[in-house]
């Protein structure tokens, strides 16, 4: 199975640097890893090319939707079998991907659970939700190998209540796609709306699969940390004219 991993940057190097390192401790699949950068200011480039990742620069920015229909391209062009977009501000837990990947098979679009400031709004995608941890131990980034592990045990317990769940809506900090996602596309090789600039975007996907009767799941075998919000700059503006805004808060 062939998998791409991309990450979309735009400055905060010091968060691709984080990820990258989770990234590289995770043994357990086999992925290759695209950075797509938003033509950053820092030195997102020098770093990238540290970590001898692929990496996409931009001559000017273009915003998050432009990074991921980028992505998308790479994915379908080169014949992937699972596509993965997700923020540099995120750490990946061993074992986390692995969940995802298992169950890629029911639906085009899987995402994992993070914390109730990393999931925004998105409270159904919140681990405390479903999982006795503190607040505190859970928001602490050291821990989140430990917390993947908590996962793990507790799942061979009660296996019967920790099956996916359905989502109307999903937060876009990282999300694995299939094959399937190809029958969903926005025009012919582009995937989201590029109308939507930064944010938005993952919700009108979204929409588009809840007309056909598709939906996206809930991993509930699965943590991401978020750090959230650390990636973006400026105002609420979804404007052409601003593209600072990286991330929806």
């Amino acid at each position: 199975m062939k998998i791409l991993f991309v990450i979309t940057t735009y400055n905060q190097s010091k968060y691709t640097k984080i990820c990258l390192d989770s990234l590289l401790n995770v043994h357990d699949i086999e992925f290759d890893i695209l950075i797509i950068d938003d033509c950053s200011s820092d030195d997102t480039k020098l770093i990238c090319n540290d970590y001898n990742v692929n990496f996409i620069e931009k001559d000017a920015p273009k915003g998050l939707t432009h990074s991921w229909n980028l992505g998308y391209k790479h994915f379908k062009n080169k014949k992937y079998d699972i596509l993965i977009l997700s923020n540099n501000d995120i750490i990946l837990p061993g074992h986390s991907l692995n969940e995802m990947i298992k169950i890629s098979y029911l639906s085009p679009i899987i995402c994992p659970l993070s914390t109730e400031k990393g999931v925004g709004n998105r409270k159904w995608q919140s681990i405390h939700k479903y999982y006795p941890f503190s607040k505190d131990f859970i928001n602490d980034p050291v821990n989140y190998q430990l917390i993947q592990n908590e996962i793990h045990i507790m799942n061979k317990k009660r296996l019967n209540k920790l099956c996916p769940i359905r989502m109307k809506k999903f937060s876009g900090f990282f999300f694995v796609m299939s094959k399937d996602i190809i029958e969903y596309e926005y025009s012919k090789d582009i995937l989201f709306n590029p109308d939507k600039i930064n944010v938005g975007n993952e919700d009108e996907l979204n929409d588009r699969l809840l007309k056909t009767g598709a939906y996206s799941l809930l991993c509930k075998r699965s943590f991401v940390y978020h750090f959230k919000g650390v990636s973006f700059f400026g105002d609420l503006d979804n404007g052409r004219n601003n593209l600072s805004r990286y991330h929806s808060a």
